[in-house]
């Protein structure tokens, strides 16, 4: 006898927020700049630990700042300024700093903060305000916004290698205009070479010394 099998659709809530994750994640996959990485990465960071009401990450001059918004969750226009204190002793401190429901304004809810560091450099702040749990509850979110904060020293980390190849091109490319002089002996020839190299090199319309 032949067995026909149906499979149950998700629930529409279950759908929407799979569509949700999905979005997301492809976001965070695409991101080519800080800012869309942020913020395609705290929503998903929001989703996966129990109980956030909000969070924002904070970035800035590596250990000079200011340090400002560039993502917030759930909604953009949000204010956060509850979050600020928080925000501001992980900053400090440079440590994880948990602020419990006695200590914040807000009834039943505590504060999460996580520096983000690299190479002993301070680049910013994660912060969530999340809903009245147990001790131990408050510290497994800390460690995993420890693990998730990771993604952002990658981040970051890309971004240095990216501006160190940069420098790097850039300088082999003074040294290669200065070298395309000094292949001759009169200053008219060698001037000539160097403004025929820097057209090439900089593909300039027009270059005058």
């Amino acid at each position: 006898m032949e067995t026909i099998s149906e499979e149950i659709p998700p629930r529409r809530e279950d759908a929407t927020s799979l569509d949700a994750d999905r979005v997301f994640w492809r976001q965070f996959a695409e991101a080519t700049t800080p800012k869309a990485f942020c913020q395609s990465w705290l929503p998903l960071q929001c989703r996966m630990l129990k109980g956030v009401r909000c969070g924002m990450v904070l970035l800035g001059y590596p250990d000079q700042g200011p340090y400002s918004p560039v993502a917030v969750w759930p909604d953009a226009k949000l204010s956060m300024t509850h979050l600020t204190d928080a925000a501001e002793r992980a900053l400090r401190e440079r440590r994880g700093m948990l602020l419990s429901a006695e200590e914040t304004s807000g009834p039943g809810s505590a504060h999460v903060a996580y520096p983000i560091e690299v190479s002993d450099n301070l680049h910013g702040v994660v912060v969530l305000e999340i809903r009245g749990h147990a001790g131990e509850e408050f510290q497994s979110v800390l460690r995993m916004l420890h693990w998730g904060a990771a993604w952002l020293e990658v981040m970051i980390r890309r971004g240095e290698a990216r501006k160190s190849a940069e420098l790097t091109e850039r300088l082999e490319n003074v040294l290669d205009l200065v070298a395309s002089s000094l292949e001759y002996e009169g200053f008219q020839a060698g001037s000539m070479a160097f403004v025929t190299r820097m057209a090439t090199v900089l593909a300039c319309d027009r270059v005058s010394l």
